[in-house]
């Protein structure tokens, strides 16, 4: 998914908690920096946060 984001086919990723997204904190940050480079966002369905820098830090 990652290395597919540089393709530009598909504008966001939909997890269901972002708990899942990554196994712990450190990875979530780098996989999530490099998707916000490609134009891709990550999206929760059951968390809802902003794309300021308060959601950011969440």
């Amino acid at each position: 998914m990652i290395s597919d984001s540089d393709k530009h086919t598909f504008e966001g990723v939909l997890v269901y908690q972002l708990d899942r997204f990554a196994r712990n904190r450190y990875d979530s940050a780098i996989n999530k920096s490099k998707l916000k480079k490609n134009g891709v966002r990550v999206i929760s369905a059951k968390e809802n946060f902003a794309d300021d820098p308060s959601g950011i830090l969440v």
